[in-house]
């Protein structure tokens, strides 16, 4: 029961980092494209 946890914990923290680091990554992808096209 407290492995299935741990995995659980882990498991969101990772996907909360992921999305920490996709987020910004996807706005500054968004800012380049809107400033280079005409």
């Amino acid at each position: 029961m407290a492995s299935c946890f741990i995995e659980v914990r882990l498991h969101t923290a990772f996907l909360l980092t992921l999305h920490l680091i996709s987020y910004p990554a996807g706005l500054w992808a968004l800012l380049v494209f809107s400033l280079c096209s005409p």
